[in-house]
């Protein structure tokens, strides 16, 4: 088994089995990449951001693109034909603080983003505030996940309202009951 632990001044993220690591750092924000194992050689990708405040919805886009290339579209079909192998159909999970509004209109840009980009599609209500100011900043994005939920948790001890996400991962396909559960907290604090 494959542990990672690794701080920045805006994450602390542990990591258990993964094949791949890879953490970014900047004045635009942090990013934490990991390829997990989720059973039968079945993988995820899983993402965890932050986007430090006032950045411009370009910046935020250029420096998500540079981070996740690889798992864009377009990438991937280069990919496929330079070296046989795609990275756009691997399950994903983006979650973080991206410190901008998605319950107003303006911020609908990104979410197209990573849909288009990505086919990343968000798990958690834009519209459902995730910090007592009644923001929506934080927000989980997903693709290639039927099972997986996301949703609210009070509270008392930050502004944030941590997003609680639950991926069900069955061993043998069959959706019998005695599914794994993989749980995500993600507060943004």
């Amino acid at each position: 088994m494959n542990t990672v632990h690794y701080c920045t001044n805006y994450m602390d993220v542990h990591v258990k089995y993964n094949s791949m690591f890879n953490a970014t750092v900047s004045d635009i924000g942090d990013i934490c990449i990991s390829r997990c194992h989720s059973g039968d050689n079945q993988f995820i990708i899983m993402v965890a951001v932050y986007i430090s405040p006032d950045k411009s919805l370009r910046a935020i886009r250029d420096f998500l693109y540079e981070n996740l290339f690889i798992y864009s579209h377009d990438a991937s079909a280069l990919l496929q034909k330079k070296i046989g192998k795609s990275f756009d159909e691997l399950p994903m999970i983006l979650s973080g603080d991206f410190n901008i509004n998605f319950a107003d209109d303006k911020n609908q840009l990104l979410i197209e983003f990573l849909n288009n980009e990505f086919g990343l599609t968000m798990s958690n209500d834009r519209n459902l505030s995730t910090t007592k100011y009644k923001t929506t900043i934080d927000a989980v994005f997903i693709r290639h996940l039927n099972r997986f939920e996301s949703k609210l948790f009070v509270s008392y001890f930050s502004y944030h309202k941590p997003i609680v996400s639950v991926l069900e991962i069955s061993d043998d396909g069959s959706g019998k009951d005695d599914d794994e559960k993989v749980v995500e907290i993600m507060d943004g604090s």
